[in-house]
């Protein structure tokens, strides 16, 4: 992990209250076959009732559009398949919610208007970005 992991995990434990699952490794796709992926977060929100998969980069604005295509259909029906049915081994019938921390608000609005992302909120995905800056806002204030 990076430092800007590392923070947001802090955040993610600390502020939010979240069971996290760092480098969660997705070895196979819903057919069974070998298929790779690492989200950088899954996390449980048990007073929310979600389970959420969470990117975190500090790419500039034209970079961070990439993580878009984690919410195409193609990529996200193995990773949300493989949480819920090996690493949660079917304990938790929650919904998922994907969630991105970019490095800033331009990172942030380029990542809003690639089209999977438009296309994943339009059918109805739930999703949330938010900033780096934002995290470390949030952590100053509870640090002594």
């Amino acid at each position: 992990m990076d430092l800007y992991e590392d923070v947001t995990q802090i955040y993610l434990t600390a502020v939010e209250g979240l069971f996290l699952l760092p480098q969660c490794q997705i070895k196979h796709s819903v057919e069974g076959k070998p298929w790779f992926a690492c989200p950088d977060f899954v996390a449980l929100d048990f007073r929310d009732r979600r389970i959420q998969v969470i990117e975190v980069t500090k790419r500039d604005a034209r970079d961070t559009v990439e993580l878009a295509e984690k919410l195409r259909l193609s990529h996200r029906s193995h990773v949300e398949h493989y949480v819920r049915t090996t690493t949660l081994a079917n304990a938790l019938e929650y919904p998922f919610q994907w969630r991105f921390f970019v490095r800033d608000e331009a990172a942030a609005n380029a990542l809003k208007q690639a089209d999977a992302y438009k296309h994943y909120v339009a059918t109805g995905g739930e999703v949330e970005v938010a900033t780096l800056h934002a995290v470390f806002a949030s952590i100053s204030k509870i640090m002594p």
